[in-house]
């Protein structure tokens, strides 16, 4: 049972296996765990059914598609850091955006995941695909209980990137940088058809 008051309501279930300390309590015909505090929640052991398994880079998975392979193997998984913010709106809410060294990749869940901004995250893609949505790749209709929370993670260094870089996807999904910009086109963040430009282009 917990409190939409408690300190901790705000705090991300965590999605791994372990041991959980609480009072036994009843309400009516419901049995309850009356949870003290975070502390008592020691979850850090990989989730049943997850112990196996063959980790895949973000950056073979992307090779494999551009190959002609887009079905993932079984016992297939991906470990990375979370570089988007859900909190901010501006991204599509059931979205995240991992990166793994110098490779991203969206990943889209049946529901609404809501993983903060530098979690590192593991992700089971056994059997799922990867498609191209209005030409960004992503793997789709992933199951929220494929999702596990490992904990903070190392957001990855942006990569300082001149605009003419950008036609290259080898950089898709990643953090970037560019230096020396400009906003053109707008004086919102909410006007269509804002670009940023450098000496080298626009986007």
């Amino acid at each position: 049972r917990n409190s939409g008051y408690a300190t901790f309501a705000g705090a991300v279930v965590p999605r791994n296996n372990g041991s959980i300390i609480g009072i036994y309590t009843v309400f009516g015909n419901t049995k309850q765990i009356f949870i003290r505090d975070t502390t008592d929640v020691i979850f850090t052991n990989k989730r049943c059914g997850e112990r196996e398994g063959n980790q895949i880079s973000i950056r073979e998975l992307r090779d494999n598609y551009e190959n002609g392979i887009n079905v993932i193997p079984a016992g297939t998984y991906l470990k990375g850091v979370v570089i988007s913010d859900y909190t901010q709106g501006n991204i599509q809410n059931q979205n995240i955006v991992v990166q793994d060294g110098d490779a991203g990749i969206v990943c889209r869940f049946g529901s609404v995941p809501n993983t903060p901004l530098g979690t590192e995250v593991r992700v089971n893609l056994t059997g799922l695909s990867m498609s191209e949505f209005n030409g960004l790749l992503q793997v789709s209709n992933i199951p929220l209980g494929n999702l596990v929370i490992i904990g903070p993670g190392t957001l990855p260094q942006p990569k300082v990137l001149k605009i003419n870089q950008l036609e290259s996807n080898a950089h898709e999904s990643t953090l970037i940088k560019i230096v020396d910009a400009e906003f053109k086109g707008g004086t919102t963040y909410g006007t269509q058809g804002v670009t940023i430009e450098d000496n080298s282009g626009s986007v």
